[in-house]
């Protein structure tokens, strides 16, 4: 997985600009004979663990973000929302094609190291009327409340 996350940049708001970062506090040094340097290895393997998460950019004022990075941001532990919702809307036809599903909230909370990024959440994902035709929004827009 990348270790930045960019939502859709658009001239009067923009997405994140975030950095995970790794907890090595329990690296081993390993010498390479091949370069003839040392290297910092993850004992147990596989990834490092996380350590945290930092803004590259000063979070903005007005934000668009995908529902899959909140989404992704919440099962990794980085992301908090408050008032959490299920919307759904009836597929296109024909057929149906499903419903679809969306994830609505009133706040959105990244979890930074300098401390909590607090969003007002003021356009939700859903399906909204567009003319002669629908548009599906798969994103949130929300407004910088506090920083950490």
């Amino acid at each position: 997985m990348p270790d930045s996350v960019l939502a859709a940049p658009s001239p009067t708001r923009r997405g994140f600009h975030l950095r995970k970062l790794a907890d090595k506090s329990a690296g081993v040094e390993v010498y390479d004979h091949e370069t003839r340097d040392t290297r910092l290895v993850n004992p147990g393997g596989g990834p490092w663990p996380f350590a945290g998460l930092m803004f590259q950019l000063p979070p903005p004022e007005l934000a668009i973000i995908p529902m899959s990075t909140v989404s992704r941001g919440k099962r990794e532990g980085w992301i908090d929302t408050e008032g959490d919702r299920v919307t759904r809307a009836k597929g296109a036809p024909p057929a149906g094609q499903g419903d679809h599903v969306f994830f609505n909230a009133d706040f959105i909370i990244v979890k930074d190291l300098e401390g909590p990024t607090r969003y007002k959440v003021t356009h939700q994902p859903g399906k909204y009327p567009d003319g002669n035709a629908v548009r599906v929004d798969w994103f949130f827009e929300a407004e910088l409340v506090s920083r950490g």
